[in-house]
């Protein structure tokens, strides 16, 4: 998940579901959202298709129901979908992977994809959950999610290697966040 907004309200009237949140800062018409904790025919992915913003509310249509004006506590969530596994496992030169190594390569894009969009934010970076704002940040997204796919069950660091002088990062890391467009990392992300 990449950003939540917390639910405090829920109106459904021919299948306009309306939900009222606690901002609406970042959220886009379009996008794709989750929905939990609400109940009804509320809960689920849907697609965003209004957002008011002095109302702080965003609709979705979903069949025809009526629900009446009630109080709730849900969430609100927002995925960020920059790279797919196919991305990465095009990097990987990998050919159709075991189940185990697939649902590992969806963690591995999904948590890339977030650590990226965060990072980009607190750079400074106005970018969109479901809009990738380069090649440039996409390959340094699909390097990331290639790197935490390699290193499963690696060993980096070694107890007795402690008083040894800190070194500058070796690998990709260096490249991503040159491509990412954030600051060069100091050897601690």
């Amino acid at each position: 998940m990449a950003f939540q907004k917390t639910i405090t309200e829920a109106v459904a009237v021919a299948g306009l579901h309306t939900l009222t949140v606690s901002d609406v800062a970042n959220l886009i018409v379009g996008y794709s959202i989750d929905v939990q904790g609400v109940g009804n025919t509320f809960d689920g992915t849907h697609t965003i298709s209004a957002i008011d913003e002095e109302e702080l509310t965003v609709s979705f249509q979903q069949g025809n129901h009526n629900h009446a004006l009630a109080d709730v506590f849900g969430l609100l969530t927002v995925n960020i979908e920059w790279i797919t596994t196919e991305d990465v496992e095009l990097f990987l030169g990998i050919g159709t992977p075991s189940q185990d190594e697939a649902d590992y390569l969806d963690v591995c894009t999904t948590a890339a994809s977030e650590w990226a969009f965060r990072r980009r934010q607190s750079s400074g970076y106005v970018d969109y959950a479901n809009m990738i704002p380069g090649s440039d940040v996409k390959l340094g997204t699909v390097l990331l999610a290639g790197s935490y796919f390699r290193e499963k069950g690696s060993v980096d660091s070694f107890a007795s290697f402690d008083a040894m002088n800190t070194v500058a990062p070796i690998g990709n890391y260096g490249q991503i966040m040159k491509l990412l467009g954030i600051q060069t990392p100091l050897g601690i992300f």
